[in-house]
């Protein structure tokens, strides 16, 4: 940990919430990192989109020419 933190790979961390962190043995020994963002989400204000408007940003979608697909899911599982 104090390795980490002197190279910069890691930082002290300066928020008044903590979350907490778990770390699984996997099948094979290796370990999954977790960390519960419940109370996390709690703080951060929610964007609410009307009806109208995501139907308004998929009618502007119709005239891109080039998308980018990036599988959210497993993403967010090797983060």
């Amino acid at each position: 940990l104090f390795k980490n933190l002197k190279k910069s790979f890691i930082y002290l961390n300066l928020l008044s919430i903590t979350l907490p962190v778990l770390f699984i043995k996997k099948f094979g020994g290796r370990f999954r990192f977790y960390i519960n963002y419940y109370i996390l989400n709690i703080i951060f204000i929610k964007d609410y989109y009307l009806f109208l408007l995501v139907k308004e940003i998929l009618n502007n979608l119709k005239k891109i020419y080039y998308f980018t697909k990036i599988n959210i899911i497993s993403i967010f599982n090797n983060i």
